[in-house]
């Protein structure tokens, strides 16, 4: 049986990814709580995974986006919850959406 991995291996796995696939752009990586639980707390902006299909120029601009993914193991169990906004709009969206949705979150039993 392997062991279950720990936050110490998710927040290398989160540093590697951040060297080996540079387009995701992650800026921050530190650990800390999400839900009255520990965390590994990954800030990032990156380009769209589509073509930007709402600025009436046929999907030929990709967008770039701004946001948080928290990773943590609960119980045996891999969460990742991730929130953004296009980058030209986060600061309005990160106060108005972001950071209340994700302080929402919580875990029982």
């Amino acid at each position: 049986m392997t062991e279950a991995p720990t936050l110490g291996d998710l927040k290398r796995y989160y540093e590697l990814r951040a060297k080996l696939f540079s387009d995701v752009g992650i800026t921050d990586i530190k650990s800390g709580e999400f839900a009255g639980s520990k965390a590994v707390l990954v800030k990032f902006t990156r380009n769209s995974f589509y073509k930007e299909t709402g600025t009436g120029k046929g999907g030929e601009e990709e967008s770039k986006w701004k946001g948080t993914t928290i990773g943590m193991i609960k119980d045996g169990f891999f969460y990742r919850i991730s929130a953004g906004s296009h980058l030209e709009t986060y600061d309005e969206a990160n106060e108005k959406y972001l950071e209340k949705i994700l302080s929402s979150f919580q875990f029982t039993h």
